[in-house]
């Protein structure tokens, strides 16, 4: 595993996008991985041990057809041309938080033309990120919010998003303030732009 300063680099490479919230999606994605990637054609995750073994691996999986997240922000293959990657500068990680930080940011856009700004949102740019759909993917969308320590209830117009039992922190990697005693959570509020 290649770790980087994951607040130093999205702070330097993507200060659109708060640090916190793109930090919180590095963990999620990547471990602070800056050589993981990830096949979407058969769930395999590799995690190389040199930036040389990470090209050869997404070359190959690339020339086969595959689609692949890449790197810190697990950056889809999909998305390469869009935005400049290459196997050769994608495992880059400021190359490859920048992109993570568009990406995001043009999600949380798509997400305001459908959800209330703010928390509601927010919420579903984490979906978007992930899946590219807005609504389905709540159990991503809160492993977000307990990677950045926050509860994963949300009050949004009298109902809550989520999945039904989040008292139980599924990850304990991440520590959830308030989550003892299974009582229901408060929301909270960041933002995905400083």
């Amino acid at each position: 595993m290649v770790a980087v300063p994951i607040t130093q680099v999205v702070t330097q490479c993507a200060p659109q996008v708060n640090p916190d919230t793109l930090a919180a999606i590095i963990r999620v994605e990547s471990g602070g991985d800056a050589l993981a990637l990830h096949d979407n054609s058969n769930g395999r995750t590799y995690h190389p041990k040199t930036r040389a073994q990470a090209i050869q691996i997404l070359t190959a999986l690339m020339a086969s057809g595959a689609r692949v997240d890449v790197g810190l922000g697990q950056v889809d293959t999909e998305n390469f041309a869009r935005y400049g990657l290459t196997p050769q500068n994608a495992f880059n990680a400021c190359h490859n938080v920048r992109v993570a930080g568009k990406l995001l940011t043009v999600d949380y856009r798509l997400a305001k033309m459908t959800y209330p700004a703010g928390q509601s949102a927010l919420y579903h740019t984490f979906e978007l990120y992930n899946s590219g759909n807005t609504s389905g993917d709540a159990g991503y969308a809160d492993r977000i919010l307990a990677a950045a320590g926050y509860p994963v209830y949300l009050e949004a117009q009298g109902k809550t998003q989520g999945t039904p039992d989040t008292t139980r922190n599924n990850f304990p990697q991440y520590r959830w303030t308030g989550a003892q005693g299974g009582s229901r959570l408060q929301s909270v509020s960041w933002s995905v732009l400083p």
